[in-house]
């Protein structure tokens, strides 16, 4: 891989991380939780005997979320089970301006090293 390969790359991860933001719930009272959570969500959980899930929501029920994990298996937790609850929600827009973000910076960077490689290739501008 070449350093502009890897420059670009790198330029580009960190131009299309943070595409979601994180909602931290209060976990104190269930209605917080069914006022934060929809279906369809992801969500992570921290149960109070603790147990870490990932899930996709699929249902709410009055005493309970109803999800999938990773593998597909529906997990069911108890509203008053949930230590700590966070939201992960899609930003639709903050993923268009990074990707539109990602590249114009990208080619700024190839530019630039491109530029750089053949001031060294030449050896350099007389004068300067």
């Amino acid at each position: 891989m070449t350093r502009t390969t890897k420059v670009t790359s790198l330029f580009l991860a960190l131009a299309f991380a943070g595409c979601a933001t994180v909602q931290t719930v209060d976990t104190r009272n269930e209605l917080n939780i069914r006022a934060a959570v929809e279906e369809g969500d992801r969500i992570t959980l921290t149960t109070k005997n603790y147990r870490y899930l990932e899930l996709r929501v699929v249902s709410l029920s009055d005493v309970a979320i109803d999800g999938e994990d990773e593998g597909g298996q529906s997990v069911i937790v108890p509203y008053e089970d949930i230590e700590s609850l966070e939201v992960r929600e899609p930003r639709p827009g903050r993923t268009a301006g990074a990707v539109v973000g990602g590249i114009v910076g990208g080619a700024i960077a190839v530019y630039v090293l491109a530029i750089a490689a053949v001031f060294v290739v030449i050896g350099g501008v007389s004068g300067l």
